[in-house]
């Protein structure tokens, strides 16, 4: 596998053409019930979850198929996604216009789990949101991963906006907590940027804290980030910084804080003396087809943190997206 293959194959993989009217659903949960005597002082109250998960679907479906389908229009996407999330949006549609390959139309379907929010007075207003994509395509329905999503609204008349995404370790994920009981303490902020140096040392230098687990189906994908193409001699590193501008989301649940952050990841490769690399097949054309001695490419890295109560437990890394980025290859 060339390189670019292989960088497309880990950045590129989690957005899918569709082309189908959509409708998202929404788990009801002891939690999120709207029953409760408490008044529900969420930034997404559970009485208007099922037509969000609904409106949400649909505008990924029209951002996926607008952006994966000639002319290959990036507009749809920013009515559904902001930041970080737009950012790999935005290779993905580059990357499907330069291979010039046809996609299987992909039809996504959310069904809403858990929100959890703090209680806000006013704007900006963020949740994340747990969901279990299934997907739809020629006739046969797959089953898709489970989500944690970082929505954000500006105002009243805006849309929500997910701006970050990771892929969940597994289902089981925390209940949530009434809104003025999810309010994170002072230190949580600290104690995930504390868990991100951590787990930045691991993929930087391999040194793991017996502070943080990190879910051994979620190691491997950073591991991919490093497993060289057969046919490429050299070396390769990663270097991480945090995304900027873009704090820490953090949120109390049952027994825990959980935290979402993004980081900017960059891929440096160092071809051996005598050799040089190159980019191949579409990332020629997005990043010209020249020969080095190295490259580099970015990625957004989204991290998801659960950070227990008590004392003597662990951090843990429950989280991970990984999106290929645009600008910044060399």
């Amino acid at each position: 596998m060339r390189l670019g293959q292989w960088i497309a194959a880990v950045g590129g993989c989690v957005l899918v053409a569709g082309g189908c009217s959509v409708q998202g659903t929404s788990e009801s949960t002891p939690s999120d019930s709207a029953s409760s005597a408490a008044p529900d002082r969420s930034a997404l109250p559970v009485a208007e979850r099922e037509a969000f998960w609904v409106d949400y679907t649909q505008r990924v479906d029209l951002a996926l198929f607008h952006g994966m389908t000639e002319p290959y229009d990036v507009r749809a996407g920013r009515k559904v996604m902001s930041g970080p999330r737009l950012a790999g949006y935005d290779f993905t549609v580059a990357y499907a216009k330069a291979s010039d390959e046809d996609e299987t139309p992909t039809s996504p379907r959310y069904t809403g789990l858990h929100v959890y929010s703090q209680p806000f007075t006013d704007y900006p207003k963020w949740v994340l949101a747990a969901s279990r994509r299934t997907d739809h395509a020629d006739g046969l329905r797959r089953i898709g991963k489970w989500n944690m999503h970082l929505f954000t609204r500006a105002s009243a008349k805006a849309e929500w906006l997910e701006q970050e995404q990771a892929i969940l370790a597994s289902g089981d994920v925390p209940a949530p907590l009434s809104a003025d009981d999810a309010v994170a303490g002072a230190d949580a902020d600290r104690r995930a940027s504390r868990a991100a140096k951590q787990l930045v040392r691991l993929w930087e230098d391999g040194k793991r804290s017996p502070e943080l687990e990190v879910s051994p189906k979620l190691d491997r994908v950073v591991d991919a980030l490093t497993d060289l193409p057969s046919n490429s001699a050299g070396d390769a590193w990663l270097t991480f910084e945090r995304w900027p501008d873009l704090p820490t989301r953090s949120v109390r649940a049952t027994g825990t804080t959980l935290s979402m952050l993004a980081l900017r990841a960059t891929l440096h490769q160092q071809a051996t003396a005598g050799t040089y690399l190159y980019w191949s097949g579409p990332f020629a054309e997005l990043f010209g087809s020249g020969h080095s001695s190295s490259l580099s490419r970015d990625f957004v890295v989204t991290v998801l943190l659960s950070l227990p109560d008590g004392k003597g437990a662990s951090d843990r890394v429950i989280g991970l997206g990984v999106d290929a980025l645009l600008d910044k290859a060399t």
